[in-house]
């Protein structure tokens, strides 16, 4: 898997033949918050609120284990923009909150031994092509609670984020989130 926020292999679309052998002898047994921190800067939750999304997914197993876990870490900062009125039309940018979160998925395997070993290569495609499409509900859920709870405009992710996507997004008084720019 991408060791820090980087591109994708491929996504479900495209799976592998690697991941594509794990896939049929794989079973998700739990999906588990493994941690969580955040931190309101600033009380500020009007104008416009902009968010960035960093996701860093990773794989931990060993070859011949019947278990293996997907893991996903995710971390949001939120922060608000001003237009200076100063001549040289500066930009003060005022950071509102920072969440970082992560979660994962405890899978197993069932394969005979007459199957192909599994490898980390293999774990670590079939995690590329699925992990964000098992995590994605649980995060959007979670995102959504604790901005609402901070006190700010809920933020509603994309049903399934882009590990590509690094354009900031915006939320707008109205409460719609938007892409900055």
């Amino acid at each position: 898997m991408p060791g820090s926020s980087v591109r994708v292999r491929g996504g479900i679309a495209a799976i592998s033949r690697r991941a594509s052998r794990v896939a049929e002898h794989t079973n998700i047994r739990d999906i588990r918050l493994m941690g969580s921190s955040s931190e309101l800067k600033s009380f500020t939750s009007e104008g416009p609120l902009n968010w960035d999304l960093n996701i860093s997914p990773s794989a931990q197993y060993k070859p011949g284990d019947e278990f293996f876990v997907l893991m996903i870490r995710y971390h949001v900062k939120v922060d608000r923009t001003e237009d200076s009125v100063a001549e040289d039309s500066a930009r003060e940018t005022e950071e509102v909150a920072d969440i970082s979160f992560q979660f994962g998925v405890l899978c197993e395997l069932q394969r005979d031994d007459s199957g192909p070993t599994i490898s980390q290569r293999d774990i670590e495609e079939y995690g590329d092509a699925t992990a964000m499409i098992v995590l994605t509900p649980y995060v959007r859920e979670y995102l959504h609670d604790v901005t609402m709870r901070m006190g700010l405009p809920p933020l509603v992710m994309d049903i399934i984020p882009s590990f590509t996507e690094k354009q900031p997004k915006r939320i707008d008084a109205n409460r719609n989130l938007k892409k900055a720019g």
